[in-house]
């Protein structure tokens, strides 16, 4: 990671000639509001990701002088190919705003990936099915790849229960009532948006809950360490 904040050149009607360096949107001018350009060449040998920090108002940015886009909070990246490129950032002048700063990330591919189909039929019969049985106590631990089968007993319900796993490097795939209920990932998992997703719902009158273990890679030693049910009323 190179930090590029700095000798950026400010372009606008007003800035003058030549164009000063600065950092980026480290210009002082009245001017409040009034659009202002910083530009900068920027040289990466690999495929690389330019960061913009500090992004409260969109901007826009452009490479080469192609077609600008729009760089937000919620996604401040432009991806770059191998090379000298010229960004061209254009934002409205706030002398007071906190400033942005400029990261630039070198990318390199991530491989040796391992794949693994599951029918979700087929695990929805094993699920239902019964077998040999034995008490497992927790902490459980997994190698990163094994997997083991779970029966919880649920006692009667009028709410129905909030299942809240803990422990690390571990997906969790849950059945209640011949359906699955859903997947979590316990610890290092992917990014997630809208509802909670370190927990199972089990709907009132849903009997039995059967969980499918999963050990991940990742940085901690996979294991469940505990199991909660809790009223989805608190």
């Amino acid at each position: 990671m190179a930090d590029v904040s700095a000798l950026w050149s400010v372009r606008g009607r007003w800035a003058g000639g030549p164009a000063p360096l600065r950092g980026l949107g480290g210009w002082s001018s009245t001017r409040v509001g009034l659009p202002v350009t910083c530009t900068r060449d920027i040289r990466s040998a690999t495929a690389s990701a330019l960061r913009l920090l500090g992004v409260v108002e969109p901007v826009r940015v452009s490479v080469d002088n192609g077609e600008p886009r729009t760089v937000h909070a919620e996604n401040p990246w432009v991806l770059l190919p191998a090379g000298t490129h010229r960004i061209s950032v254009t934002m409205p002048h706030h002398p007071s705003g906190g400033g942005l700063r400029a990261e630039l990330l070198s990318l390199e591919p991530v491989t040796d990936w391992s794949c693994a189909v599951q029918d979700d039929d087929l695990l929805t019969g094993f699920a239902a099915g019964a077998g040999p049985a034995q008490d497992v106590q927790l902490p459980l631990a997994l190698e990163p790849g094994e997997e083991t089968w779970i029966d919880v007993d649920l006692s009667p319900s009028d709410d129905g229960f909030l299942v809240r796993l803990e422990g690390s490097q571990i997906r969790v795939t849950g059945w209640a009532a011949g359906e699955c209920v859903g997947r979590v990932w316990v610890g290092d998992r992917p990014a997630f948006s809208g509802g909670d997703s370190n927990v199972l719902w089990i709907p009132s009158g849903w009997s039995g809950l059967t969980l499918l273990l999963r050990g991940t890679a990742g940085p901690g030693n996979p294991e469940l360490r505990t199991l909660r049910l809790e009223s989805p009323d608190g």
